[in-house]
Parts: structure tokens; C-alpha cells; sequence
């Protein structure tokens, strides 16, 4: 059986083995538990596109992200720490980091939609933790910032977690507008 929603035809599968007569089309306009619902997915080209389109998406959002970061620092490097909210603000945004920042920041809101369109954000925002490492092996290199041996050991975490989640599915429901 399939379903036609927004996005594609999908197809139907049974979540966690509960059966659902092949005659019978759920209604998915009542809100009911998800194991009690028929699973649909896109076909196997259209997942794999999608699934192509989320791993360059998240790829691109730690790039990013990373570029991010050490654009704001490099743009208030220069100012002294005991300097007011005021010149710190008005010395910030006289630099071309600054401006970076912003227009990495907006691209960061596109891929960022892109990607949520995509993939579940349960699934996508703990890659980004990901670029905590780039930050950190760019801050030493780069900023000449120190790298403690806790840091070291978070840094292993975190490419624990995003490896266990990069085990699940990155999507788990329909392709459909959210009410």
C-alpha cells in the first residue's frame, strides 16, 4: 500500500510489528502512540537522496559552524578584557570577522533548514556537538589555545555519541507539515 503525502509516495511498513489489515488506510489526522501507527517511507532513491542530502547538510553545518566560532573570536581578539560592553560592540563590529560571522551565520540558517527538512532534529543536532572537536583542534593550532587532557576525553564522548547516533535512522516520521 501506499500513502501520497507532500514530498513523494511513501510506502508502507509495520512499526514494531504491529499489523495493520493492507485495506485499511490509517488516519493520520488523529494524534495516536507511533508503535500503533503503520511506518511509511519514501522509496530506496528517494531515501538515499535524502539521506545524501542530510550527511553533506551536516557535514556543512559543522564546517560552518567552525568557521563560526573562531570568526566571533578573531573578532574581539583584539579588545582589551577590561573594555565596556560599548567599545567592545562598537571595536567588534569595525572588523571584517564580524561581518564573516554574519554572513556564515546566515548560511548556516539555510543548511540548517535544508537539513531539518530532512532529517528528524533528534537525529541531527548532536553532529553538530562534532564541531566542538574541529573548534577545539583549530583553537590550538590556529589561536594557540591549550588543550587540557579532559578536554581530550570529552572530545572522545562526543565522538562516541555521534557515532551511537549515527546507528538510528535519521527519520522516523512521515514526511508531512507538522501541525
Amino acid at each position: 500500500m501506499s500513502l501520497k503525502l507532500p514530498g513523494g509516495d511513501y510506502t508502507k511498513h509495520l512499526c514494531r510489528g504491529n499489523e495493520t489489515p493492507s485495506d485499511q488506510e490509517p488516519d493520520l489526522s488523529v494524534a495516536v502512540l507511533p508503535n500503533s501507527l503503520p511506518c511509511y517511507n519514501l522509496p530506496v532513491q528517494k531515501r538515499d537522496h535524502n539521506l545524501q542530502i542530510v550527511t553533506v547538510g551536516l557535514i556543512l553545518a559543522v564546517v560552518l559552524d567552525t568557521i563560526l566560532q573562531i570568526s566571533w573570536k578573531l573578532a574581539v581578539s583584539g579588545i582589551p578584557d577590561n573594555a565596556s560592553m560599548a567599545t567592545t560592540a562598537i571595536q567588534a563590529f569595525s572588523g571584517v570577522y564580524f561581518y564573516l560571522a554574519m554572513f556564515i551565520f546566515a548560511a548556516q540558517f539555510f543548511n540548517w533548514m535544508r537539513v531539518l527538512s530532512h532529517a528528524d532534529l533528534s537525529f541531527a543536532q548532536p553532529f553538530t556537538a562534532l564541531s566542538y572537536i574541529t573548534v577545539l583542534a583549530l583553537s590550538s593550532h590556529f589561536l594557540h589555545e591549550k588543550i587540557a587532557s579532559l578536554k581530550v576525553l570529552g572530545v572522545a564522548m562526543i565522538i562516541l555519541g555521534a557515532f551511537l547516533i549515527s546507528q538510528t535512522p535519521h527519520r522516523t516520521t512521515p514526511y508531512q507539515s507538522l501541525p
